[in-house]
């Protein structure tokens, strides 16, 4: 029997204290048991953890938390503007 091999990525993104707590709490629900995604914060920075069963399966899981949170900095970003 072959044992199918479980690939992985890291990403930590340092951020600004409050900023990044609100980033957290959008992400997190979306991080379930089982997703291949781990999320958590530590520090002040953003910890997140893919896996998936192979290579194209792990990149389109990371591209679309990258795009995710690159809507919330914008949505972010917006905000800070108009309440700013």
């Amino acid at each position: 029997m072959t044992v199918a091999k479980r690939h992985e990525a890291h990403l930590v993104l340092a951020g600004r204290g409050r900023r990044m707590a609100a980033v957290y709490a959008a992400m997190s629900p979306e991080a379930v048991k089982g997703a291949g995604v781990t999320i958590s914060m530590r520090g002040g920075s953003l910890f997140l953890h893919f896996e998936a069963d192979t290579v194209p399966a792990l990149r389109a899981l990371v591209n679309s938390y990258l795009r995710w949170l690159s809507m919330i900095e914008k949505a972010l970003d917006i905000m800070e503007n108009v309440s700013g």
